[in-house]
């Protein structure tokens, strides 16, 4: 059974990275645009091994796969930025600052104005939970 409190946990740590990889994504891509065409006519048959692809055909390919990987990518990007925004501001402030910005827990109290770290673990509890139901849905419950 997935953990989806850890996985949720997860999703918010890796957000700044899956930012980056875009950016890389885009940049191999354009990289790839210069040394082919957009468009790479298939000459033969699908049925073709991939050995046998020419070197502009496997650029080709290449450059299909990263505009996936781009899309697919932004998709869960914009996937969290919308789920954060669902949450309330102390939510969202608590899982940012936690997650994202790896803030010390001590700048968090002071944020907050919470004097109690048993407390700051309430509230990151709650926000997690949350994150992790409006993110994964019915499946949390499972």
């Amino acid at each position: 059974m997935i953990d989806y409190f850890k996985e949720a946990e997860k999703l918010m740590l890796e957000y700044p990275t899956l930012q980056l990889s875009i950016q890389n994504l885009k940049e191999r891509k354009a990289a790839l645009e210069k040394i082919v065409p957009a468009r790479q006519p298939r000459t033969e048959k699908k049925k073709r091994q991939l050995a046998q692809l020419s070197k502009a055909e496997e650029i080709w390919l290449d450059r299909q796969q990263v505009d996936k990987q781009i899309k697919h990518t932004s998709a869960v990007v914009k996937h969290i930025e919308q789920v954060l925004e669902q949450l309330d501001s102390e939510e969202r402030v608590v899982l940012h600052s936690w997650y994202i910005a790896h803030k010390p827990k001590e700048k968090i109290l002071e944020e907050l104005h919470v004097e109690s770290l048993a407390t700051l673990y309430n509230i990151r509890n709650k926000a997690v939970r949350r994150f992790a139901m409006l993110f994964f849905g019915a499946s949390f419950f499972e």
